[in-house]
């Protein structure tokens, strides 16, 4: 800032910028030339009243104020670019102090706070948080006022602003945001050992039955934290057997496996419903049951089948932690709250970054295309499968209509021929479908059909209506294939006119290994 004098005599000022350049005076109004400095004689004031720009005035104006008392002490002066007090630059004469006057009239209150109440009326009362906002408003507009704010200032301004932020979302605030989002935490707790406990977390405790596990539902967090989670024994609740710190995150599901006690697989099941056994194995097995030759097939195929379901297996676990951000959780059967499922009924999932699915290691299903396996990885030994079959796959047709029943077609002993002219047997057409068993533990391999077959067979011109059953077993110490198939139905004979009905007729036809036929009916 330049301060100097218009040739009328008349104080003025410019900007440093503007030095060189002509202007024109307040006063008089004649152009006058901008001087390079400023003048010593022409001084820059602020006082209560003036513009903030200030008031430029001469030192003899400065002296005869100072004199008068119009300028105290703390009103300010421009100087070396910066304002600064009088009383920094300048000695001010000292100000005689104020004495109270005995005769003077009753003091005036300065604040209507220390008024005595008036009679009838409730005197006012002090509010420390209303007084602390008061103070704290009062103090942002003398903040603004200030042209030139310290910088150490705005610093802490912000910083107690971002504190007093962060303290109301973890206090509460977010809490409550993320209850109106329904973004609940979940914290599955399994129990490795065969007794009873009780788990604790935060202020809830729920009762942890051996081998089994439970939910602790909806926690609501601000954010990311540690929750301890402490599990004790039923008779002494005091005696911590297992602590775990759980991380609690909104959205976040977690499993706890205390000290890591519990294996658990790990498994990609993408495409898995897409896999099909190989139509021509599926056939050799039908064609060497029907047609009763060993159904040596059926190993092989329940090694193909235990071979896809290995394919999606990636491995075993053994965490003492588990989180949704890892692991597919859908397998684990989580119980969730009425609430929980409430929210979500109506709300379109997005679909998710794939993420491989974590299982508890026991025996379970894998569906393909026509066929499923129940596959254990610790047992490897112990698979059982089951194949889709349509039945009509059992008979035998010629120009699209049934000719026979295959098992009884493939009968060319002349034993099991004479055995079917001596009883004049037919069997009728195997309608529907069923799903072939294929079971195999560590003593044998077993083929069985899932439900009996329904059929009719006709013998000594009585029909039967009853079930096929078929059984192929191969015992482990020898490669030795039994089967049998077995029929039994049952024929009621005309009522007498008079007397008791006569009890009904059962039929029983069997089909062995060795192609032998028996019919038996009593």
């Amino acid at each position: 800032m330049i301060v100097f004098k218009c040739e009328c005599g008349v104080p003025t000022s410019a900007s440093a910028e503007a030095a060189g350049q002509a202007c024109t005076c307040p006063a008089c109004g004649k152009p006058c030339q901008v001087p390079a400095q400023s003048d010593p004689d022409c001084v820059l004031i602020y006082k209560s009243g003036l513009p903030e720009t200030g008031q430029v005035i001469t030192t003899d104006a400065l002296t005869d104020q100072v004199a008068k008392g119009e300028l105290k002490a703390y009103d300010l002066i421009h100087y070396d670019n910066e304002w600064r007090p009088l009383d920094d630059i300048f000695e001010m004469p000292a100000v005689a102090p104020v004495v109270a006057d005995e005769g003077a009239g009753p003091e005036i209150a300065v604040h209507f706070a220390e008024l005595p109440p008036i009679p009838g009326h409730v005197s006012l009362k002090k509010n420390c948080l209303r007084n602390g906002w008061k103070a704290l408003v009062l103090w942002q507009r003398r903040q603004r006022a200030v042209k030139h704010k310290p910088i150490w200032q705005r610093i802490c301004y912000y910083l107690l602003v971002l504190i007093v932020l962060a303290l109301g979302y973890y206090l509460g605030i977010g809490k409550i945001i993320n209850y109106a989002l329904g973004r609940p935490c979940y914290v599955a707790v399994f129990n490795p050992d065969d007794c009873d406990y009780q788990a604790k977390l935060g202020r809830q405790t729920l009762p942890l039955i051996a081998n089994g596990h439970v939910t602790f539902q909806d926690i609501y967090v601000a954010a990311t934290k540690k929750g301890k989670l402490l599990i004790s024994s039923n008779s002494a609740p005091d005696q911590i057997v297992y602590e775990v710190a759980v991380p609690l995150s909104p959205s976040l599901d977690v499993i706890v496996n205390p000290n890591g006690k519990i294996e658990f697989g790990v498994y990609d099941f993408r495409g898995m419903t897409e896999k099909s056994l190989d139509a021509k194995a599926r056939q050799t097995l039908l064609d060497d049951i029907t047609r009763l030759r060993p159904p040596a097939t059926g190993r092989a195929v329940l090694g193909h089948l235990k071979n896809m379901a290995e394919e999606h297996f990636q491995g075993k676990k053994a965490d003492v932690l588990f989180t949704s951000q890892q692991y597919n959780f859908s397998r684990l059967s989580l119980a969730r709250s009425a609430e929980y499922a409430d929210r979500r009924k109506d709300q379109t999932k997005a679909p998710d970054a794939f993420l491989p699915t974590l299982v508890k290691l026991t025996r379970m299903s894998f569906q393909f295309k026509g066929s499923t396996v129940e596959y254990d990885p610790t047992h490897p030994e112990t698979v059982t499968a089951l194949l889709a079959v349509n039945l009509r796959d059992l008979n035998t047709y010629a120009k699209n209509k049934f000719t026979a029943f295959r098992p009884q077609a493939a009968l060319t002993s002349e034993a099991a021929k004479k055995a079917i002219a001596d009883s004049k047997l037919s069997c009728g057409e195997a309608k529907g479908t069923a799903q072939l068993k294929i079971d195999q533990n560590d003593k044998r391999l077993l083929l069985t059909f899932d439900r009996p077959i329904a059929a009719t067979v006709s013998a000594n011109d009585h029909q039967h209506q009853g079930n096929w059953s078929f059984t192929a077993t191969l015992p482990r110490e020898n490669d030795q294939w039994s089967w049998l198939w077995t029929f039994t139905g049952a024929w009621n004979p005309p009522k007498p006119a008079r007397g008791k009905p006569a009890p009904p007729k059962k039929l029983t036809v069997t089909i062995d290994q060795a192609g032998k036929l028996t019919v038996s009916e009593k």
